[in-house]
């Protein structure tokens, strides 16, 4: 839980929520050798952590270094419509629901970046993009959309569900780091 990022950036960067609250629970071989001394004493190789956000919804986060599938996918349960990814890496997904429309497929975005940054470096194509919105931002002298701000609201929330892990599912509040 240490870098949750790709768990905790799917409800922040699309709701804009914020994580306010946590308990998280880890686990790991004790025989792994990089459970045994590594730099951030951190006897986990994987955790699940359930959230609640500002506006009161739950979410939860899993980090499962060492499970067959990981346990980095979005998945979006309500009342109308569900929507979700079976398998990890960003495709395909599915929504489910009786007025879910006839769509599995993301649209191709790769036409909004130049041509010569349009391959797939991992984490489901999301380098590129995330590349050049941070040039651009320099270019453009603005701040980024992924800013300080935002980058300490996907990143405290894991920091604090470790700290309530290695407290055995300790529920914790979140700092939070808003704008001034």
């Amino acid at each position: 839980m240490l870098y949750p990022t790709h768990c905790t950036g799917l409800l922040v960067g699309v709701t804009k929520e914020r994580l306010t609250e946590v308990s998280c629970l880890g686990w790991g071989n004790k025989d792994n050798p990089a459970l045994q001394d590594n730099d951030y004493d951190n006897p986990f190789s994987s955790a699940a952590a359930l959230f609640k956000t500002n506006l009161g919804h739950s979410c939860r986060c899993n980090v499962f270094w060492d499970g067959t599938a990981h346990g980095e996918r979005a998945q979006w349960f309500g009342s109308g419509l569900t929507f979700y990814m079976p398998g990890s890496g960003g495709q395909p997904f599915r929504l489910q629901g009786s007025d879910a429309p006839e769509w599995d497929q993301l649209p191709d975005y790769w036409p909004l970046l130049p041509e010569s940054m349009r391959q797939d470096t991992g984490h489901g194509g999301s380098h590129p993009f995330l590349t050049h919105e941070f040039v651009s931002a320099l270019i453009e002298d603005r701040e980024p959309v992924i800013d300080l701000y935002e980058s300490l609201a996907m990143t405290v929330p894991g920091i604090v569900a470790h700290q309530s892990a290695l407290k055995g599912g300790e529920q914790m509040k979140i700092p939070q780091f808003e704008r001034p």
